[in-house]
């Protein structure tokens, strides 16, 4: 499937035809880029979210996907599987940390409302379900069930010793445990919260004093 006008890499190709045995075999692969974006900032994650791959977001997300990345229009995953009506990849993006409100996006562009614009209505009440909450965790607590990724953490999303220049840089106590994926998110949050991405190229990030 050619989609080089795209710059679509290659993990990004395989999640597109929800080939799950590629996908695995490029996630083995020393170095990948699991967050590598096309031209519209677009990853693996928010094409396997639009299609409802859910079996993909979840093996990109336990490798350390970033599920709140945002292209260049500002969409995340957890937004384009809710445009789309993915109601299984949006829990599973959810339980993997992912933002029902998305930072920097209008209120009528959020994934709640374009859900609910795009006929999916069950879809955008359990998002609203979630917001007024207070979260996924605390949504699927009220119900009675368990929240996802249960089994013993692995990979990326294992907790280990951050060093003492991150816990001071991310306002932690020294010594503390962090899995990678809550130390990207923690960053990604640092990075639009204080306007580092470049605004001509969203995929380079122009670091101030304290993240260099």
């Amino acid at each position: 499937y050619k989609r080089q006008e795209h710059g679509d890499s290659a993990l990004i190709c395989a999640a597109l035809e929800d080939n799950l045995r590629m996908v695995t075999e490029l996630l083995s692969t020393k170095g990948i880029a699991v967050d590598l974006g096309n031209t519209g900032g677009g990853t693996a994650c928010h094409t396997a979210a639009k299609n409802g791959h859910e079996a993909i977001v979840r093996a990109l997300a336990e490798h350390g996907a970033d599920v709140n990345k945002q292209n260049n229009g500002g969409g995340t995953p957890l937004w384009y599987a809710s445009s789309h009506g993915h109601e299984s990849t949006v829990r599973c993006l959810l339980s993997f940390g992912a933002l029902p409100e998305i930072p920097g996006l209008p209120a009528d562009d959020q994934p709640e409302v374009v859900a609910r614009r795009e006929g999916h209505a069950k879809l955008a009440d359990y998002l609203r379900a979630v917001i007024d909450a207070g979260g996924y965790a605390a949504h699927e607590a009220s119900q009675g069930q368990k929240t996802a990724v249960e089994p013993r953490p692995r990979g990326f999303v294992k907790p280990s010793t951050i060093s003492s220049e991150l816990a001071s840089f991310l306002g932690r106590p020294e010594g503390e445990q962090m899995a990678r994926t809550e130390v990207t998110r923690a960053i990604n949050f640092y990075i639009r919260k204080h306007s580092l991405q470049d605004p001509d190229n969203g995929r380079k990030i122009n670091p101030d004093s304290a993240l260099k």
